[in-house]
């Protein structure tokens, strides 16, 4: 195990973060694609969140690739927790974020350098995925039909308004050195849709930035019994996650308009989902409800 951070000679583009947990049936399946990538210039960070599987001892298969890192936790952290721990040892300009059983397609890390090596500017880029193992639904057609750039503030009212429509996290590369320059801190450790929250924080530290979506599904989402969208999905609780994040969305300031559709949309939540929410969750419900129709009064 290795419990200190590591300072490495030649820094990567793209790092690539797999926060492991109970991950022994699927995550060589991410490892393998991420070495055969066409673009060769990223490092692999995995940290095993001290999984009670045989995880650990899957990823010693790769303890001799010199561009892959292993780290092991010495107690369970925590979804939120262990994403973060992957990011304080990853160094390379571009960070990707990939769930244990999701996986790249061989192109992806050569489509995002081709489309973002000449723009500083873009400092978040979302690709389109492909759900697999979900038979009702195996394809998720993209949000958008072509490729489309989003000033900051625009992203953000999109994300919000569209909810999950982007995709996990995996769908996601962010610029790791812009967030570690203006944010601070990372993904909130409390909720299990902590993703939509952090790229909202992302943008919103940067105002001035861009970002990408590119409609082409690089991204292979496995959905199974115990995977977190397969879980979140029967429960509804996803939905409502991101429409509880009021502590960014209401101060961004929006339009009123924007404003009244989302109060529509949170209603409609409430109304579907909340018999099956924890009783926490239900007053933060509610309570979102009710900030979201003050902001539409003083608007």
């Amino acid at each position: 195990m290795t419990s200190e951070f590591t300072s490495r000679v030649n820094e990567p583009l793209f790092s690539i973060c797999i926060p492991a947990y109970k991950g022994e049936n699927f995550i060589r399946i991410a490892i393998d694609s991420i070495v055969r990538q066409t673009c060769k210039d990223w490092e692999l960070v995995i940290v095993d969140d001290a999984s009670p599987d045989r995880t650990w001892e899957v990823l010693q298969e790769y303890k001799n690739h010199n561009q892959i890192h292993l780290f092991r936790n010495e107690k369970n952290l925590g979804q939120g927790a262990n994403f973060n721990r992957c990011l304080a040892h990853a160094q390379g300009k571009w960070a990707i974020v990939l769930a244990g059983d999701d996986s790249l397609v061989p192109h992806a890390l050569e489509t995002i350098l081709s489309t973002t090596n000449d723009r500083s500017d873009i400092i978040l880029w979302i690709s389109a995925h492909l759900c697999l193992g979900n038979k009702t639904n195996p394809t998720i057609p993209p949000i958008f039909s072509q490729v489309k750039e989003f000033e900051s503030n625009e992203f953000t009212e999109t994300l919000y308004l569209h909810g999950g429509m982007f995709g996990e996290v995996s769908n996601f590369a962010f610029r790791r050195d812009r967030y570690v320059e203006t944010c601070t801190h990372g993904f909130p450790e409390t909720t299990s849709h902590m993703d939509a929250d952090f790229w909202m924080r992302l943008m919103r530290s940067n105002p001035t930035a861009r970002v990408i979506f590119w409609p082409e599904p690089l991204v292979h989402i496995l959905i199974h019994e115990e995977s977190r969208s397969s879980l979140d999905e029967r429960s509804g609780k996803h939905i409502v996650e991101i429409f509880n994040s009021t502590e960014i969305s209401l101060s961004i300031g929006w339009s009123r308009p924007v404003l009244l559709r989302q109060l529509v949309r949170m209603l409609w939540v409430n109304l579907k989902f909340f018999p099956v929410l924890p009783r926490g969750e239900k007053f933060r419900s509610l309570q979102t409800v009710r900030l979201i129709g003050r902001e539409i009064l003083r608007s």
